[in-house]
């Protein structure tokens, strides 16, 4: 994946690291994945989070049409699909999204320009957590009205503008912490200061069982989220993740134990059975002996 980004984003600098060349990788970007409705799978962390606990399709990942595994050609077409096109376009949008940010934020102060990032960054995240839950009301109370074409629009329409901003939320935040572990992290040794960084980054992402979030886990289609009956729009569970799991956990052992008392509680009444009946057939034979 990161071999993907880094040749797909290298690719596209060779147009030019301009106002000019961002500009129209953004917009052509972007509208292509409205149209072919990837424009979902554009959000990365802090917008995202994929829990390691309880994930039996842990190796599944899944493509933009959801054709089932299987050696055929539409299934080799769907995952090339998924991963040269959608990918690509949206790797595409992240370049041209960062290149606007490089340009236009000042360009002339990269430790202030990097701040600045960060700081909008996590106010337009945190902006976005507090919208999301009327939203998500609105768009449940939007599809009690009959099916209508309007209503499937604008569902699409609010669900791409919610994205969209997600987007140049996660792009405001990973561009501003790159380049602050840039100026700060260990800057006399740029090769101790990437490995420091890829290390501790592995670590904590096992520690608190999200090493998922490192990889693209799969793909989503425009209008999924937003039909989902979910209450929140961004998929940020990270403490109720932790919950369930222990809850679901609990639950299993609870039924376990229960089970295997049953169980116990059956073998000891049928080892009781069994004992009486032996008892019963020992004292007739003693009778029968003593009457012969």
């Amino acid at each position: 994946m990161v071999n993907y980004w880094r040749g797909v984003w290298g690719f596209v600098d060779l147009s030019g690291i301009t106002l000019r060349s961002a500009g129209l990788t953004t917009a052509i970007s972007t509208s292509v994945l409205v149209i072919s409705r990837g424009l979902c799978n554009s959000p990365a962390p802090p917008l995202l989070t994929i829990s390691d606990l309880g994930r039996e399709d842990y190796f599944k990942i899944t493509t933009m049409y959801e054709i089932q595994p299987c050696p055929s050609l539409r299934f080799y077409m769907d995952s090339c699909f998924s991963v040269v096109f959608i990918i690509g376009f949206v790797i595409a949008q992240w370049r041209g999204l960062w290149t606007l940010m490089d340009l236009l934020l000042a360009s002339d102060d990269a430790f202030r320009s990097a701040w600045l990032s960060v700081v909008a960054g996590n106010i337009l995240t945190i902006f976005l957590f507090i919208i999301q839950w009327p939203v998500m009301y609105l768009a449940r109370q939007m599809r009690r009205v009959p099916q209508t074409k309007v209503k499937s629009i604008a569902l699409l329409v609010i669900e791409d503008l919610l994205t969209l901003f997600g987007t140049v939320a996660s792009v405001l935040v990973w561009r501003g912490c790159w380049y602050l572990y840039d100026q700060c992290l260990i800057v006399d040794d740029t090769e101790l200061s990437l490995w420091v960084s890829h290390g501790a980054a592995v670590v904590i992402g096992l520690a608190i069982l999200h090493y998922q979030i490192f990889i693209h886990a799969g793909l989503l289609k425009d209008g999924q989220v937003i039909h989902s009956g979910e209450s929140t729009f961004f998929n940020t569970k990270f403490i109720t993740n932790f919950i369930h799991h222990a809850v679901n956990a609990n639950t299993k052992t609870l039924a376990k134990n229960q089970q295997n008392k049953g169980a116990l509680y059956v073998e000891e009444e049928n080892s009781l059975i069994t004992e009486n009946m032996t008892n019963t057939t020992s004292l007739n034979t003693k009778d029968a002996v003593r009457k012969m």
